[in-house]
């Protein structure tokens, strides 16, 4: 795979009678089409059954989502959530597109370094994080997004020992009491939407925090970088988005009071869904097209953070979003016809679990592997 120093143009739509998005629909002899592409012609050309993922599509929404936030605010980087998608070619993708990653374990961590994300754009988040997880995270670089009073210590001993020093974040236990009453989706059993936060979202409460903050200032191996919070998919509604905002710099000034920090970023996470006529959002929450736009969610996320902040005396911390569903592409696999053939269409040179080598005590510099006997093939069905 040729690797690109910049994202390339996206292709034109198409005009599909019917559409699944602006590159995949069904074309004028109405069979599916994907990127310009007659989806039979695919079958019959790489057997089926086959797994196609729009280039054009994917490229499409992150932009979208990536210069909805940038009209409204100064600093924004987007992580896609690999978990969203973790084929290497959709992470070759994102690195030319100028995506970080959010990474949950080994393995995705594994897959952005392999298609040689920056290591710096990456952040490594999830509960029960266990010791190869962190000493893999401070050899190559990540931001470690703490979930757990003691993986502090896990992380300054990791670096105490390899002789590194490593960027970590503070997942926060908000309060959301705006939230108390909102209705959304049972994503995390019955109740509103501060409910299920309160009883499934892990994170540090206030006093945890400023005692994280408080030892973490004492090591010196350690360098506090951002503050982190996940609201998940329990509505499409923007504004929900903005009160978690607008509290993650209410918790700013806390710290400050009572820590003397000030988080020079934060993450808002991921979790919100964009609407497309076909229905993207989750269970009975299915987003049309009278759903909020990416505009309206950066819009009024953007909006809160720079109201508090300004009531607070805080300068604009960087922002950091997690999106991963709202970027992906929608799939489409092609009926088999008794072949059992594998679609070769989308074998994008993904290696295996068990097929990683020891990753620890080295950096990665190798940007796609390459296995002997196999055609070279591009990242995505658009890309010829």
């Amino acid at each position: 795979m040729t690797k690109l120093d910049r994202a390339p143009p996206l292709h034109k739509p198409s005009n599909y009678s019917a559409e699944f998005g602006e590159f995949i629909g069904i074309g004028p002899n109405g069979n599916l089409w994907v990127d310009g592409c007659d989806v039979k012609d695919l079958a019959d050309r790489f057997g089926t059954p086959l797994f196609i993922i729009s280039e054009n599509q994917l490229r499409y929404t992150h932009r979208r989502f990536r210069d909805a936030f940038r009209a409204h605010y100064p600093d924004v980087e987007i992580l896609f959530a690999n978990k969203s998608n973790n084929g290497l070619a959709i992470r070759h993708i994102m690195n030319q597109e100028g995506a970080g990653g959010d990474c949950f374990g080994v393995n995705e961590m594994y897959l952005a370094l392999l298609a040689g994300t920056n290591p710096k754009t990456l952040v490594l988040n999830g509960s029960n994080k266990e010791m190869q997880e962190i000493e893999m995270a401070v050899e190559n670089g990540l931001c470690i997004n703490i979930d757990a009073v003691d993986e502090l210590d896990a992380i300054d001993a990791t670096c105490r020992r390899l002789g590194k020093q490593a960027d970590i974040g503070i997942r926060l236990k908000l309060d959301l009491e705006p939230l108390a009453k909102k209705e959304g989706v049972a994503m995390h059993g019955p109740g509103t939407l501060k409910v299920q936060s309160d009883s499934t979202k892990w994170g540090m409460s206030r006093e945890q925090t400023v005692e994280i903050i408080k030892r973490a200032k004492q090591m010196p191996h350690v360098r506090l970088r951002e503050t982190h919070f996940h609201l998940s998919r329990m509505t499409n509604d923007p504004r929900a988005f903005a009160v978690m905002a607008r509290e993650m710099i209410t918790w700013s000034g806390y710290l400050r009071d009572k820590a003397d920090w000030i988080p020079p970023c934060i993450d808002i996470g991921g979790g919100w869904t964009f609407g497309k006529w076909y229905g993207t959002g989750p269970n009975t929450e299915i987003d049309d097209n009278k759903a909020p736009t990416p505009e309206d969610y950066a819009k009024l996320c953007s909006g809160a953070i720079i109201d508090e902040a300004k009531k607070l005396g805080l300068p604009q911390p960087k922002l950091r979003l997690e999106p991963g569903r709202s970027l992906s592409p929608r799939r489409r696999q092609c009926g088999a016809r008794g072949s059992g053939q594998t679609g070769r269409a989308q074998e994008v040179d993904q290696p295996r679990p068990v097929d990683q080598p020891p990753l620890l005590g080295r950096r990665i510099e190798l940007v796609l592997p390459f296995r002997p006997g196999r055609e070279r093939r591009s990242a995505g069905i658009g890309d010829r």
